[in-house]
């Protein structure tokens, strides 16, 4: 027979192989007789044996990829926290950058306004305000007190320095000229400044930014007194009365000359006396004091084809030396206020031009070393100042 073991041949009466030891069971059920079944039982055998050791690698395999799974698993949770840790530390540190980038901003910003503010004076404006609206006119009331009376929505304006040098403050407003609404500026210049603050002087006064003159100025002046008194007037308690009048009270120290020819009218002083008409019912000599002054109103045709021609011909050749702006009067096309200054006399006057026609408003003052105890300056001053108010009355229609 043969070994089960090595398929070696084992002698008849032997307990063992002598090839491999394995013990030679004679008894065995099924021994194999010939070396053909051996060879398959061997096989057979060493089959189940891989098989096996094949079943218990696979398990092995499967076991080892769960726990590399696992591995991965926790490796990856591992970086995912540290990444999310990563994150958060990063949003905290950009967070914190944000944050000093905004109160960084936030410095810059308010650097640059104050730096701004000084520059253009934002916060001198109040001071110098003040100074403005503190000063008292003639009349013992202060200028504030007459704008707010005056001047609708008034805003103060500082200009230091402004492009001469110089302190300038202006004060913008609306007012009502012969009602028609007209945009006022009224400028004041500093001349010092000592421990009790700032001193101004009046500049000038643009009516829709053309200059007025200084007796102009003056008549604004007088409506803002005018302006001040109806304001307190009213919270005295006599609305009802003015409210029964109806001239207003210019008008009732003044009497309206109408020129029906041409139409055209100006209010003139009552205290100046009787109106003389010329006989080609032109105009009127409104006021005359011979040869010291005379104040008129007149109109004539227009002969030039235009009113700057007109101008031209008219005012440069009979003046030397002049002052020359545009100005507004209500129902022209055109019109001109016109200063010159001769040997004797000066001339002031309203031009103005309508469907070819020219108005004129002259005041003409005459100055002669014999008149020198004739007329004060003050009286010479006061009827020029309500000349001034007559020529800023009148209206074309």
């Amino acid at each position: 027979m043969y070994c089960i073991e090595c398929g070696e041949s084992i002698k008849t009466g032997d307990k063992f192989c002598g090839n491999c030891g394995e013990e030679a069971n004679h008894n065995l059920e099924g021994n194999y007789q010939n070396e053909e079944d051996i060879i398959n039982k061997i096989i057979n055998e060493q089959k189940e044996r891989r098989e096996s050791v094949y079943s218990k690698i696979r398990i092995n395999d499967e076991r080892i990829q769960q726990e590399s799974g696992k591995g991965e698993e926790v490796a990856c949770n591992s970086e995912n926290e540290s990444n999310i840790e990563e994150i958060h530390v990063d949003k905290k540190n950009n967070s914190g950058k944000s944050f000093k980038r905004i109160v960084f901003g936030i410095v810059m910003a308010l650097i640059f306004i104050i730096v701004m503010g000084i520059e253009v004076g934002f916060f001198r404006n109040p001071v110098e305000t003040k100074a403005i609206k503190e000063m008292v006119m003639d009349s013992g009331i202060k200028l504030g007190d007459l704008i707010e009376a005056g001047v609708s929505s008034p805003t103060y304006e500082l200009y230091d320095p402004a492009e001469d040098g110089n302190t300038y403050v202006t004060i913008k407003g609306d007012i009502l000229y012969h009602d028609i609404p007209v945009e006022v500026a009224i400028q004041y210049k500093k001349v010092s400044e000592d421990e009790d603050g700032s001193r101004y002087e009046f500049h000038t006064v643009t009516y829709n930014d053309i200059p007025r003159n200084q007796l102009q100025a003056m008549v604004f002046f007088e409506y803002l007194h005018q302006e001040y008194e109806k304001k307190h007037s009213n919270i005295q308690g006599n609305i009802s009365q003015q409210n029964t009048v109806e001239v207003t009270q210019s008008s009732t120290n003044t009497i309206n000359y109408t020129n029906s020819r041409f139409g055209y009218s100006v209010d003139v002083p009552k205290i100046w006396g009787e109106v003389q008409e010329s006989h080609s019912g032109d105009g009127a000599v409104l006021y005359n004091m011979q040869d010291i002054l005379d104040v008129r109103v007149y109109a004539s045709y227009m002969m030039e084809e235009t009113f700057d021609q007109y101008i031209d011909e008219y005012v440069w050749f009979e003046y030397f030396s002049m002052e020359l702006l545009d100005i507004y009067i209500p129902g022209a096309s055109h019109a001109v206020y016109h200063y010159s200054v001769g040997e004797a006399s000066t001339v002031e006057e309203i031009i103005a031009e309508k469907d070819g026609v020219v108005y004129t408003f002259r005041i003409k003052n005459f100055y002669f070393d014999d008149m020198t105890n004739s007329i004060t300056d003050a009286e010479r001053e006061r009827i020029n100042q309500e000349a001034l108010r007559a020529m800023e009355s009148l209206e074309i229609f």
